[in-house]
């Protein structure tokens, strides 16, 4: 199977079980995957803004997605994450990614961390 449609099919999977629509959310949880439920989706991320993470290659794929569960694993991960709120994706996933030094003052960088270890038991 093609890298491509590979990546694809996962991705597919994660959003159909994660249930959320918004880019950021999708691209927030992704990250959040890669890093701690070992989701393995191969994406770059571009960088963070207030929203969240970014991923050129998650917006370009998203012209393209269908709902489906053929990637179990991935659909899992997605919906284990699917009960968490946009904000608390976006602090997570920032804080992931640079310890939320990039877009969180320094009571969400708390706030994020405090989440990150109480569901994830993260230390870093």
């Amino acid at each position: 199977m093609k890298k491509e449609t590979k990546v694809r099919e996962m991705l597919e999977s994660f959003i159909n079980g994660l249930e959320k629509e918004k880019l950021e959310d999708i691209t927030n949880a992704a990250l959040i995957g890669n890093e701690l439920l070992g989701l393995e989706l191969s994406v770059e991320f571009n960088g963070a803004c207030r929203d969240g993470v970014l991923s050129y290659q998650i917006s370009g794929h998203l012209h393209f997605i269908r709902p489906n569960q053929n990637d179990k694993r991935s659909y899992e991960i997605g919906k284990h994450l699917s009960k968490y709120s946009s904000r608390e994706l976006a602090f997570m996933a920032l804080y992931l990614w640079n310890e939320g030094r990039s877009a969180l003052y320094e009571g969400e960088r708390i706030e994020a961390r405090e989440l990150l270890k109480r569901e994830f038991d993260y230390s870093n």
